[in-house]
């Protein structure tokens, strides 16, 4: 959009310079006055273009922190208002005559929020998609070894194996953070070596760390 003062200033040049070609004797101060008020326009101009530029980026840089503000409001609110995810459970009795890649059931159930965990199928379901920590403890006995695995879907991803030949008893922990989409699945399984599996200090937990907003629509 051009400066009001600048059009202003084109009709008086338009004018001056008809005077000037119809007059020739026209004093030379006149032609000076005029090139000094050029000018001076012109670096009023150049300075409300400066200004210009300088102010339409300052309202870029607001609507993106607006737009950025909002998003982050989004997200916490959903953080504040969502469900949490726990389980832990315990063999309530001895498991014996295991086969190889058999699902541990963890069926005394201490804590199970939100639900993740079915007692029928040994198979803890994530809810939502996000990072989940989980945590395994398996105790052995009559100097047998033993190896696990905890198992996302169908793949053996982490181990847990024990020798037990020096000892009556003996266990072992593992502890493990996956990623997983929503409705994979995660269950401790036998992988080989003893059939037989103390109760009571045996146990599976899993948790939600944080939520992945990033593959659900955000409302609002």
């Amino acid at each position: 959009m051009r400066p009001p003062f600048l059009s202003l200033f084109i009709i008086q040049a338009v004018f001056i310079h008809k005077i000037t070609c119809g007059n020739a004797e026209i004093k030379e101060s006149t032609l000076e006055l005029l090139l000094a008020k050029f000018e001076h326009l012109e670096g009023k101009l150049k300075a409300y273009e400066e200004t210009n530029n300088r102010q339409q980026v300052e309202i870029e840089m607001l609507k993106n922190q607006i737009l950025q503000n909002k998003e982050e409001y989004k997200l916490r609110s959903r953080r504040e208002n969502e469900d949490p995810i726990a389980f832990y459970g315990k063999m309530m009795n001895q498991h014996t005559n295991l086969s190889t890649n058999s699902i541990l059931k963890f069926n005394n159930v201490v804590t199970n929020v939100g639900s993740p965990y079915s007692q029928n199928s040994g198979l803890f379901i994530a809810p939502v998609p996000g990072i989940y920590v989980f945590s395994t403890t398996i105790m052995i006995e009559n100097r047998n070894d033993a190896h696990v695995g905890i198992y996302v879907n169908d793949k053996l991803m982490t181990n847990v194996k024990l020798y037990g030949s020096e000892h009556q008893y003996d266990t072992m922990s593992q502890t493990a953070i996956y990623k997983l989409q929503k409705n994979d699945t995660v269950s401790v399984r036998r992988h080989e070596g003893s059939q037989i599996l103390h109760f009571d200090y045996t146990s599976f937990s899993g948790f939600l760390l944080q939520e992945d907003y990033s593959q659900t629509s955000i409302i609002g």
